[in-house]
């Protein structure tokens, strides 16, 4: 794998895209984590406690149904740093928070990268 390639591999895909975007277009003001497969009962306050020795988090937002404002099992994180999240996602991912293996990946805020096709598929087989 050539050089580029390799640091392409590691890079934010709002990083990427603003790599092939015109000058004009900027990148986004936070990276931000996707934090999915989280147990009912975690908070905000926990996921930034939890997240917080990788570096500044800038915000935490467990999504919740709008009607019950139960956990829907997901979440986003912003950091305040690239370098910051990349060391939390590579860290943390399937670690364990309430006795549940957290899923982390890079949010995808370009719209029209979501809406294309291209994206990861999971699977989850229930026991």
């Amino acid at each position: 794998m050539g050089e580029t390639a390799a640091a392409a591999a590691t890079m934010h895909p709002d990083e990427m895209n603003a790599a092939a975007a015109p000058a004009s277009l900027h990148r986004p003001p936070f990276p931000t984590l996707y934090i999915g497969d989280l147990h009912p009962a975690v908070t905000d306050a926990e996921l930034i406690y939890a997240f917080t020795s990788y570096g500044t988090v800038a915000s935490a937002r467990v999504c919740r149904d709008r009607a019950s404002g139960t956990s829907l099992g997901y979440a986003y994180l912003n950091f305040l740093s690239f370098s910051d999240a990349e060391k939390a996602l590579k860290e943390m991912n399937h670690s364990l928070l309430h006795g549940r293996p957290m899923r982390i990946m890079w949010s995808q805020r370009n719209p029209i990268s979501r809406k294309n096709g291209i994206g990861n598929l999971f699977v989850k087989v229930k026991p």
